[in-house]
């Protein structure tokens, strides 16, 4: 990015041309990619691609504080009087303490005149629709939960549209990995599971997705796998669908065309699912033309216990990422290192050293010409192991079942339920319900109209929505989103004192004989009820 910012530089001193009005659409958006790409910390980060050595450098004894190049955003700030820019320059070196190479360009570009916004407004999902991924965290504190999905091709989408426009042009993708559906996964202060940095041979086995028969995505095995590759094929590996709030996160890519034709995969659909603060559940739907083996990989940094064959801890320090298989009932699990081609010297980038870069999990199904994976992935401190939750699936795929240890259930509903899961019904795509006796403490409902619990309206609203809510015992909050003005009724044990909506009070009915809550919201918004 550095690079972009001195040509611009560099081009008006010599010019008198001033290109920023120009790449304003291009260039303000950056500051979003950049604070969501490093790590809570601010001493690592999402490493997506060729980006640093992994685990292996995540576990050194000695790391070099972090390079974020903060000068970028001081100039940008400066360009566009952009205060959210200037609020990212000020968090990456005041908060994070990270470095730059030039700080004299830093100390050049920064103009006193713009204020910083408060770093705590910028947004805490963003969607880079271009490559195709999304990152997620709970606050900017250096405790937050932050995670990221990528699902994209290897140079974006707006590439198919400028290739046909320059036939000269001749793609270079060596930095890309074949690690489509990928995931990274950071909480309690760890990096708990993802990538495997710079590379010399790019292989999907270094990744958190799937193997076909052994074979990764795309020409995987050499530096440059995506040469060769149709681009408009490479195109249709996507995020279909994305939605989050801060009480939940859903992400579904479409992986299947990142693989080659001749395995016939028609059909690689990843859901991934997050419910704050507490887990995560990764769905593979997979279907080929024929019966394929399908291996189903997660990295560790450092170490990785197995309780049973369908439970793994994966460790880091004094915290876990605890892995339950759900789905297949049946499966050939095995703990490898994982063991990487590092990149070589120029002209020889694929003859590095053998490197070890943490852990895998390695899982292969039977073969199956169609087959689910559905997994739990909880965070948790160490000490916090001693009592944990039970988990399993319901009607395969269809949901999940979890048990708290306080005794209260969570029903995951992944699909619209015709009829009782556990006594849930809902025609929302997704749904989710955590109650103790007959109170509940979560609801969520994805692009739904209702949701109930054992023939008790729990939740509806008159048009389509989507709605995720936290009871926490002195009333409750959440978001409410549609296309248009919606009615909402929602079952709470009392009339609340207030509700409030975007921080303001505002009219409710309350029916103390059916026990539901009655307003009416507009298109999106937080609301919260005080009891």
């Amino acid at each position: 990015l550095h690079w972009i910012i001195r040509y611009v530089d560099a081009w008006e001193h010599a010019t008198g041309e001033d290109l920023y009005p120009q790449w304003r659409a291009k260039l303000l958006p950056l500051k979003y990619y950049v604070a969501h790409s490093i790590l809570p910390d601010g001493r690592g980060i999402f490493d997506f691609g060729d980006a640093g050595r992994g685990a292996a450098e995540r576990n050194a004894t000695q790391r070099e504080r972090l390079n974020s190049g903060y000068e970028v955003f001081y100039r940008i700030a400066a360009k566009y009087k952009d205060a959210e820019s200037q609020a990212v320059a000020e968090w990456l070196r005041r908060d994070l303490r990270t470095r730059t190479w030039e700080p004299y360009w830093a100390f050049y570009s920064y103009d006193p005149s713009v204020r910083p916004a408060a770093i705590e407004s910028l947004p805490l999902a963003y969607y880079f629709r271009d490559s195709g991924v999304v990152f997620w965290r709970s606050s900017w504190r250096a405790d937050a939960v932050a995670f990221a999905f990528k699902c994209g091709p290897p140079e974006g989408h707006h590439v198919a549209e400028l290739l046909p426009r320059l036939p000269d042009w001749r793609l270079n993708t060596g930095h890309a990995h074949p690690d489509a559906g990928s995931f990274i996964i950071y909480a309690h202060g760890r990096y708990l599971t993802g990538d495997t940095g710079y590379t010399g041979v790019k292989l999907t086995s270094d990744h958190n997705t799937v193997l076909v028969d052994g074979r990764g995505q795309a020409n995987d095995g050499r530096h440059e796998v995506f040469k060769d590759v149709p681009y408009d094929r490479l195109d249709q590996i996507r995020i279909v669908e994305v939605w989050a709030t801060p009480e939940y996160f859903y992400a579904r890519g479409s992986v299947a065309a990142a693989y080659s034709p001749e395995l016939g995969l028609a059909r690689f659909d990843r859901h991934l699912l997050y419910v704050a603060p507490d887990y995560f559940i990764v769905w593979d739907e997979l279907e080929a033309h024929d019966p394929h083996v399908f291996t189903w990989l997660l990295n560790a940094e450092q170490r990785i216990v197995e309780e049973s064959p369908a439970v793994h801890l994966l460790i880091n320090k004094d915290a876990a990422l605890l892995v339950q298989r759900l789905l297949p009932a049946k499966a050939k699990v095995q703990i490898a290192p994982q063991m990487v081609t590092t990149q070589g010297r120029p002209g020889s980038v694929e003859r590095g050293a053998q490197e070890q870069r943490g852990v895998q999990l390695i899982v292969r199904s039977e073969a199956a010409r169609s087959l689910e994976f559905l997994h739990l992935l909880w965070p948790v401190k160490l000490d916090a192991l001693r009592t944990r939750p039970k988990a399993s699936s319901l009607d395969g795929a269809r949901g999940a079942l979890i048990v708290w240890p306080d005794g209260s259930r969570e029903v995951i509903a992944l699909q619209p339920t015709r009829e009782s899961v556990e006594g849930v019904v809902t025609d929302g795509a997704r749904a989710v319900v955590s109650f103790r006796q007959d109170r509940w403490r979560r609801l969520i409902v994805h692009a739904g109209t209702r949701l109930a619990l054992d023939d008790k309206l729990l939740l509806s609203t008159s048009r389509p929505a989507t709605v995720s809510l936290i009871a926490d015992g002195q009333g409750g909050h959440g978001v409410a989103s549609a296309a248009a003005p919606f009615e909402l009724t929602l079952r709470l044990a009392q009339r609340p004192r207030e509700v409030r909506v975007g921080g303001v009070a505002v009219p409710f009915e309350y029916d103390s004989k059916a026990r539901t809550l009655h307003l009416r919201l507009e298109r999106a918004g937080r609301f919260e009820w005080i009891e």
